[in-house]
This record gives structure tokens, C-alpha cells and sequence, in this order.
């Protein structure tokens, strides 16, 4: 993998102030304001406030059906090398958990047996591979460059799968020696023996059949050639094999580029590795930017082209950006959307989808620096806009007191960090390369929050509620209205799938504060969640916070056991009539449904010896109210 340095110039492309913005939304919670931090492990599989991950660039994520985040291994600076421990950490107690892996650096890979999980396996040390989740919530990962089973340092190109449930690893495919060469087959035909080749720096995604797909990254076509690559790979699970799909099988391709916005099948993005990726609200893939090849480069460079590939169609679209390399880019002015804004050319960009579909970018490294700078990408108008942070290279972060939202907050500039977006939209950011508060470049392990509800054109100064003896009463506060349609007040009692159940106007503009109120004229007995969908005249929106009120609590479910197998047992008290079950899996998809007659305390037994394991959520609908528990099925 391409090392990066830092260059201490500016050149004259890049405006000369730096930006805080007005009304940041960052907030700093958790990890360290300095570089090179060292881990705080703990007891493995004991969550601590005290526990952390070190310092790391290239780490692998993934995002679970709870919101939070999954992290594995990754390069540190110092002491220098690559690493293999596995955390997670909950967004709602702020703590992290050592769930497995070593402690120490440069750690070989344990394999097993193929295809067959053991609590010793463990992939080796690795960084800047490609990680997917499926369907059933477990955690895949592919290649990077590290260590496999015995050797020196390398690209990889195993592909492995971890079962949250049994907390164990299963090396399913590729080889468990560095440096393994690919197995093409025939473009678009599936095959045991296919295989991408080991490499680095690839990026990927998941389609809504629950295949994963592999683009670029750096590594070996044939035994003497190598370099950056324009491959697009496709990895079926159920069928554990790969389809080369489309792309070159040759090192180094230029862009074939066509005409903006128009699709062809001799489309290509050039080769090219650490770019950034979105998958849009209609499954198509996007990527920006990366370090490769445009139109006409002999050698890699800086990009800003924006690309999106159908996958029905097989077709690449060049949507925005440059068809050269290293090109400066366009800010324009910061809030505001425009044709020619563009963000300078970088690689190694985060990127969120908010609860419009559009996409957000922050950071990367760039011709000369490293960035913090936060876009957006409105996919209904092809236009860019620059949101915040800084439009010069190399700032230092503003990070503020931990857990408190200040104006000025800001990270610093980074390269490759990890980023997620949780249940409620919030957008997370994890480490990387780049500054801290003082002092030069290193790794990172900070880990910062974009409120979501700070992200559009309204102040929501308060949101609270409270129970009452018919209704339950909700009242919020707001300052700086623009173009502000209404408020749709959405409700749970798990606080995560939300039905609307009342709109209100907004005053659409003002500058003075205003004060809503709303009232549920129908509650739910326990404790019901409640949230703001706050819509904007041009079809933009957001939410809320999320608050509870708690009632007396009238009825009751019991269900057990948890975690369930084969047999799962609900006991329901002050409850008469229909009640509908569902059993939902993280997808939103319902795997289970049927009906049954309750009396005022009644007990049944529901059979799931056909679902697969996994997490899902249960819920029972009455005529007054719904139940719903978080069940494992294992």
C-alpha cells in the first residue's frame, strides 16, 4: 500500500482561510485529541468506558442491524505495523468492546480448515481491505495488505466470515499466502475456481440480493505484472463463488469516460484504489475519486471523478467531476449548491448516505495535504456543495470538551478514517491518518459525531414530552426557520421503526423563536418513543432526537428464552382480541407472520425452527397498542 507523507506547501489553487462554520455539528466523543494513541483493551468481550482502540488508518467496518459499529485491524504508525483485534462499539453507552483478535502487531493468520469455524481461527494483521455484512448479520472481509498464514508482509486475498453469535472466524475462500494471482474464468460467469487476485485498497458494496461486489485497488495480475486495477468482481454467498464482471484484467487502464450523465457498456472508470463509495436508495453503486488513472495519465494521480455503475444494465455512467487527473476543484460558497462545485481531486474520502439518499464525503489526502472539508451530493440535481470544515489543506482539529456540541468543533484532516451512519442518521467518523489538536501527522483514534438534526436549515433548541392523564403531550422549540414545510411526528416503543402518527405546519421562515406543540391523543401504555421528521419546501429532510415518555403500564409481554432456538414462548397480559405477529430481520424484511386470539393473559409458543440465525425484532400488534423486544435466534 502507497505510504502516505505529508507535503508542507499549499500551492496556488487553494484559497488562503480557514473555515469553522456556523452552527457545526461535529461533536467530539470518544478516544483522543493526540496521534499514536495505544489501545486500551480491557477483558475481552467486557464492555468499559475505559476501553479503546489505538491509533489506525485502513481499518475494515461494518455497521450492524443495532447501528453500531464493528472495526478490525488496520495500520498504525508507532510502534509501527499492522494489527488483527476486532471491536465493537455501541453508540447508545459510548463504550467499546475487545470482542477478539491479538493485542500485539504484525500477528500471522490461524485458517483452520476451509469453510469450517474454530474459536482459534483468526485472520492475520491486515489494512485497506474490503469488508461486507450479510444478510444473516455476520461479518465478511477480503484481502488488504498484511499477513497471512507464515511469511513476510504482502497483499492478501482471503475472504473470510465472522459469526457474531458464536464470536468465531471461518476462512471461506482464496489463499492464506500473500501475492495470489487471480483466476478470471469468462467474464460474467460464476465458477468455483474464480478468485480475485490479492491486492489492496479496493473498495465495495452490497446489493439488495445480498451479493457483494469488489472495484480496483492496488495488486498482481500475472506472476510479474502488477499495479492499480479497474476490476469489478461480484462474490455470491449462498453459492461461495466469485464473477469477474467487469473491467480489465490488466494492470493500469485509463478511463473511457463517454458523455456526462449517459450510460454506455464501453464505459470504464480508470484504475485506481481508495476511493470513496456510496450504494444509492435504487441499489446502483457509486464511487469518487482514488488514486489511479483518468483519461490520459501514464502514472497515477489525485481524481475527483464521480462514476455510477448499474448493475442490471452492467453499465458505468461518468456523472461529475474531471476527466484529468489532479485537478483543483471548485468551492464555491459554503451552503450553497452549484453547478461548477466540485471537490478538489483526493483519495481516501469517508462517506455517509443521509435520509434523503444524498451522499456526504469528508476529508482524504490530496496533491499536496491532507482535507477536512464536508460535502454533499444531491443526487436529484448532480450538484455538489460544500457543507464545512476548512477549503486549505492540513488543519488542525478544534475538538472542544468531549460530548459537548460547540460552533467551532471541527476534526482534523484525515486520511481514510472509518465512518458509519447509525438508525437515527447521525453520521460517525473513526481515526484515520492526519492532525489531531497540535503537533504533526500519525494515526488517529477520536471518534466524532455529526448530529443530523444540525444538518438542514432549522435550529431545534428543545424536543420533550410527557404523559398526561388522556394523552401524551409533545412540545418543541425552533430559531432560524428557512423554507421549513412541517414537522411529521413519527412513534415506537423500541425507538427504532417509526410510524407517523401526526403532521404539523411549520412557519417556513423566521428568524425569531417559535414553539410547537402536538398531542398524542392515542398512547401506548409502557414507554413510547418519539421522533420529528422535519421536512424542508424542496423535499429535503431530517430527524430529531428521539425522546420517551413512560405511562402507567397497563399491559405486558413476556418472551423468552432470549437468545431462542427452535421454540420461541410469549406470555401477553391485559390484552383481548386479534393480535398480529411479525418476526423482522435487519433488512426490514418480514420472515415470519400469522395471527392469533389473546385473552387477557395468554401464553403460546411460536415455532422458528426454519429461520436462520441471526437478530431480529419481534413485535406483537394489538388493537390498543404494540409490543415489540429485540430477540438472537441462534
Amino acid at each position: 500500500m502507497r505510504i502516505r507523507f505529508l507535503a508542507f506547501f499549499l500551492i496556488g489553487y487553494h484559497i488562503a482561510f480557514a473555515q469553522t462554520g456556523i452552527n457545526s455539528p461535529w461533536t467530539w466523543i470518544n478516544g483522543d485529541s493526540t496521534t499514536n494513541a495505544l489501545s486500551v483493551f480491557g477483558a475481552q468481550g467486557v464492555s468499559s468506558n475505559l476501553n479503546k482502540p489505538g491509533a489506525r488508518v485502513y481499518s475494515f467496518q461494518w455497521t450492524d442491524g443495532m447501528g453500531d459499529l464493528w472495526l478490525f485491524g488496520g495500520s498504525r504508525t508507532f510502534p509501527g505495523g499492522n494489527l488483527n483485534d476486532l471491536w465493537k462499539y455501541n453508540s447508545a453507552s459510548n463504550e467499546w468492546v475487545w470482542m477478539k483478535g491479538g493485542a500485539l502487531i504484525n500477528e500471522f493468520g490461524i485458517y483452520g480448515t476451509k469453510g469450517i469455524s474454530n474459536p482459534a481461527n483468526t485472520p492475520g494483521a491486515r489494512s485497506g481491505g474490503v469488508a461486507w455484512m450479510d444478510t444473516n448479520g455476520n461479518l465478511w472481509l477480503f484481502g488488504g495488505a498484511g499477513y497471512a498464514q507464515s511469511g513476510s508482509l504482502g497483499d492478501l486475498n482471503d475472504l473470510w466470515k465472522y459469526d457474531p453469535l458464536s464470536n468465531e472466524w471461518t476462512w471461506m475462500k482464496g489463499e492464506n499466502v500473500i501475492t495470489s494471482l487471480p483466476v478470471y474464468g469468462t467474464q460474467g460467469i460464476s465458477s468455483p475456481s474464480n478468485t480475485p487476485g490479492s491486492r489492496d485498497g479496493s473498495t465495495g458494496w452490497r446489493d439488495t440480493n445480498g451479493n457483494f461486489w469488489l472495484f480496483g485497488g492496488e495488486g498482481r495480475t500475472t506472476p510479474v505484472l502488477g499495479g492499480y486495477l479497474n476490476e469489478l468482481w461480484k462474490f455470491n454467498p449462498a453459492s461461495n463463488e466469485w464473477t469477474w464482471v467487469n473491467g480489465a484484467n490488466t494492470a493500469d487502464q485509463n478511463g473511457v469516460y463517454g458523455v456526462q450523465g449517459v450510460s454506455n457498456s464501453s464505459n470504464k472508470p480508470g484504475s485506481r484504489s481508495v476511493c470513496g463509495s456510496w450504494v444509492d436508495n435504487s441499489g446502483n453503486f457509486w464511487i469518487i475519486g482514488g488514486y489511479g488513472y483518468s483519461s490520459n495519465s501514464t502514472s497515477n494521480e489525485e481524481l475527483n471523478d464521480l462514476w455510477r455503475y448499474n448493475a442490471t444494465l452492467n453499465e458505468w455512467t461518468w456523472m461529475k467531476g474531471d476527466i484529468l487527473g489532479n485537478q483543483p476543484g471548485l468551492y464555491g460558497t459554503q451552503g450553497l449548491a452549484g453547478i461548477s462545485n466540485v471537490p478538489p481531486a483526493r483519495d481516501g474520502v469517508a462517506t455517509w448516505k443521509d435520509a434523503n439518499g444524498d451522499f456526504w464525503m469528508f476529508g482524504g489526502y490530496g496533491v499536496s495535504g491532507y482535507y477536512n472539508d464536508l460535502w454533499r451530493y444531491d443526487l436529484n440535481s448532480n450538484n455538489w456543495t460544500w457543507m464545512k470544515g476548512d477549503n486549505i489543506i492540513n488543519q488542525h482539529g478544534v475538538y472542544g470538551s468531549m460530548g459537548t456540541v460547540l460552533t467551532t468543533n471541527k476534526p482534523g484532516v484525515r486520511h481514510s478514517p472509518l465512518c458509519w451512519t447509525d438508525n437515527l442518521y447521525n453520521f460517525w467518523l473513526f481515526g484515520g491518518r492526519g492532525y489531531a489538536q497540535t503537533g504533526g501527522t500519525g494515526t488517529l483514534n477520536d471518534l466524532w459525531k455529526i448530529n443530523s438534526n444540525m444538518l438542514i436549515p432549522l435550529t431545534l433548541l428543545d424536543f420533550s414530552g410527557s404523559a398526561r392523564e388522556s394523552d401524551n403531550l409533545l412540545q418543541w422549540q425552533t430559531s432560524n426557520e428557512l423554507n421549513s414545510e412541517r414537522f411529521i411526528i413519527e412513534r415506537n416503543l423500541d425507538g427504532r421503526s417509526f410510524t407517523t402518527i401526526g403532521t404539523i405546519d411549520a412557519v417556513g421562515n423566521s428568524s425569531v423563536t417559535k414553539d410547537y406543540v402536538f398531542y398524542d391523543k392515542y398512547p401506548c401504555s409502557g414507554t413510547s418513543f418519539y421522533r420529528l421528521k422535519i421536512l424542508d419546501k424542496d423535499g429535503r429532510f431530517n430527524f430529531s432526537k428521539t425522546i420517551a415518555v413512560k405511562r402507567a403500564n397497563d399491559f405486558d409481554m413476556l418472551l423468552f428464552p432470549n437468545p431462542a432456538k427452535n421454540i420461541l414462548f410469549v406470555q401477553l397480559k391485559g390484552e383481548k382480541g386479534i393480535a398480529i405477529l411479525k418476526l423482522i430481520d435487519i433488512t426490514g424484511k418480514t420472515v415470519k407472520e400469522n395471527s392469533v386470539n389473546v385473552n387477557s393473559n395468554s401464553f403460546f409458543s411460536i415455532n422458528i425452527e426454519e429461520i436462520p440465525k441471526g437478530i431480529y425484532q419481534f413485535s406483537i400488534k394489538t388493537k390498543n397498542t404494540i409490543f415489540q423486544r429485540r430477540v438472537v435466534i441462534y
